[in-house]
């Protein structure tokens, strides 16, 4: 039995060195003060679909005349239900430091932290801060039996930076091609060029690398291109996919894909005794529910409608319209339909241009 508690404990604590580092500050203070440390953590862990869970935590400890705390925030966990991969999450510390029966920050430090080893193990920092008799103040870090680094107040750290673990090592790096992919009916075709941070990259043969972590800004064509008027739809990941340009952050490999789909044009039009004008409401539903201003008459770029996207538009005819010096009011759709509204209209590819008139009465 005792054999086995010793195998337990053994593992455990192992398990939480991977997980959970931990800081032990002391203060050596020559006027034997109480101390007031601070800590807080921020970090985001991040699951398979590029979604994160925020955990925000702090802690407060009192410190008597030249004592020693110890923190610790288990900001590193899989969340995913999937076990153990490659996940990279991000984690930021604060430590200050406040006099005993003072609210005003003597000295403060932030420790960034990235993981993405689920097999390393963490090392435990040590900082340390120092009052001489002529009340001046030093501070310093050290790890394992290092000699201890002196900084300045309000300095930021990088935690991999000061345990010797190089973020260029292969557990940070990320490399990746990036793609326009026009979604044409014989497969995806990569096309042009993208934009990355402003620099150029063509499309599926310039490698990209960076560490694993850093945000990025993802621009491509905003425009229709070729002649079917391919146009940009969506990214190919989770969060904020239909936004161009898009700042997208890193956590592996993976390349960022841009896809264009074939668009037709929609107009919409109104019939003012032979004239057209005014603005109408028009949403696509896949991407927001909030509608855009759209004129009368000008050509709209709608997605033809398919299995895998499924696009459909909801078009809103205002009640009244003022143009032309007129009030004019809505009457009905070419069909006969009285309702201001049309919704979950489909561009199928039979229709090279789908034109709605409007006819509508004026004031007398």
């Amino acid at each position: 039995m005792k054999l086995i508690i010793v195998i337990l404990v053994f593992v455990n604590s192992i398990l939480y060195s991977q997980h959970q580092p931990e800081i032990y500050i002391n203060v050596y203070d020559y006027f034997l003060r109480d101390w007031d440390i601070r800590a807080s953590a921020i970090s985001n862990v991040y699951n398979r679909q590029r979604d994160f869970t925020p955990l925000y935590q702090t802690a407060n400890e009192f410190i008597p005349a030249n004592g020693l705390a110890r923190y610790g925030f288990d900001f590193i966990t899989d969340n995913t239900g999937f076990g153990t991969w490659e996940i990279i999450a991000f984690g930021t510390y604060t430590i200050s430091f406040f006099p005993e029966d003072s609210e005003e920050e003597i000295w403060s430090v932030t420790i960034d932290f990235r993981y993405c080893d689920p097999l390393y193990t963490f090392q435990d920092i040590y900082l340390s801060l120092y009052i001489d008799q002529n009340n001046n103040i030093s501070f310093s870090w050290h790890w394992s039996a290092y000699p201890p680094n002196f900084i300045n107040n309000n300095s930021s750290l990088n935690y991999w930076e000061m345990v010797n673990f190089s973020s260029n090592q292969e557990c940070f790096d990320a490399e990746f091609y990036s793609h326009n992919y026009l979604a044409r009916l014989t497969g995806l075709e990569d096309y042009g060029v993208l934009y990355i941070d402003n620099e150029s990259y063509n499309s599926g043969t310039d490698l990209f690398q960076t560490i694993k972590g850093n945000t990025h800004n993802f621009r491509t064509y905003p425009t229709p291109i070729e002649n079917e008027n391919f146009l940009f739809r969506n990214w190919n990941i989770f969060q904020g996919s239909f936004e161009n340009p898009n700042d997208i952050r890193i956590i592996n490999n993976s390349d960022i894909e841009a896809y264009f789909y074939p668009t037709q044009p929609l107009t919409v039009t109104n019939s003012l005794e032979g004239g057209t004008g005014g603005n109408y409401n028009l949403t696509w539903t896949n991407k927001s529910l909030i509608p855009e201003l759209w004129q009368y008459g000008a050509v709209y770029n709608a997605f033809d409608f398919n299995l895998n996207n499924q696009d459909r538009y909801n078009i809103e005819a205002p009640a009244l319209t003022n143009v032309l010096g007129t009030n004019w009011h809505f009457k009905h759709w070419e069909n006969g339909w009285t309702s201001s509204t049309r919704n979950n209209l489909i561009i199928p590819d039979s229709i090279p241009a789908l034109g709605i008139s409007q006819p509508t009465t004026r004031d007398i």
